[in-house]
């Protein structure tokens, strides 16, 4: 079925492989060796999905015309169309109570208990805006960006979020 399709990002989930594509959202089954394609009810257009990532009972993935995410268990969508960003998504990572996105123009953080968007740059200490991967440690922030790697202490004393 993904015969000669391109694949942006791939997240694991158990025996479940979820894959970003353009053509939208796929569930690929280890187990049963089956793949189905997820046709969402996302208020984004979800074709050229760019970024995955599975949140305990969430997936969520990203195209550069916005973000959603779907409640498995629930099988409720929410979707972020009106940012105000255009950006291209390249990765997505959790802590505690934020979503992060990797961004061409920075890293954008979703903090869900205040259901509250923030990006972050190079003049909150970011070592360049261009951030391809994320990976939480901590208060840190490990980042991938067009000039290298670096740790980014996102939470610290006096930054007003």
């Amino acid at each position: 079925t993904l015969d000669n399709v391109a694949i942006n990002q791939l997240a694991f989930d158990d025996s479940l492989v979820w894959a970003a594509t353009r053509f939208g959202l796929y569930r690929i089954d280890i187990e049963n060796e089956s793949v189905e394609f997820h046709g969402s009810r996302a208020g984004v257009i979800d074709y050229n999905l760019s970024a995955i990532e599975v949140i305990d009972d969430e997936i969520w993935f990203a195209s550069q015309n916005g973000i959603t995410f779907r409640n498995r268990r629930t099988d409720v969508w929410q979707s972020f169309p009106g940012l105000e960003l255009t950006t291209e998504y390249r990765d997505i990572a959790a802590t505690k109570y934020n979503i992060w996105f990797a961004t061409d123009q920075g890293l954008l953080k979703y903090n869900r208990k205040r259901d509250y968007w923030r990006i972050f740059t190079e003049a909150d200490g970011l070592i360049n805006n261009n951030v391809f991967h994320i990976d939480p440690e901590n208060r840190y922030l490990w980042i991938t960006t067009a000039t290298g790697i670096s740790k980014f202490r996102w939470k610290r004393k006096g930054r007003i979020d």
